[in-house]
């Protein structure tokens, strides 16, 4: 009898679309970056918390960087009323 051998996910490095589908670099527990892999979401059942908080994670990061990306006088809030507002 064949088992199939698991591997344990370290953690979750990138997200890829291929052909519309979402696809997530993983880098391998016990192994170096040259054998990370691009594993669609079909072979990640069980790690639906560890997706979402990449998800999350990546959405912050994305929204503090087109935050950080403004000029700073953009980035200021000026209260209401004030010349410029």
């Amino acid at each position: 009898m064949l088992v199939d051998d698991m591997y344990e996910v370290d953690f979750i490095a990138a997200r890829r679309l291929v052909k519309g589908d979402p696809e997530y670099l993983i880098h391998w527990k016990g192994f170096d970056e040259k054998h990370d892999t691009w594993e669609p979401l079909a072979n990640l059942c069980g790690l639906e918390p560890d997706l979402a908080t990449f998800e999350a994670t990546c959405k912050q990061k994305k929204a503090n960087e087109a935050t950080t990306s403004l000029p700073s006088r953009w980035r200021e809030t000026v209260p209401a009323g004030t010349p410029g507002s």
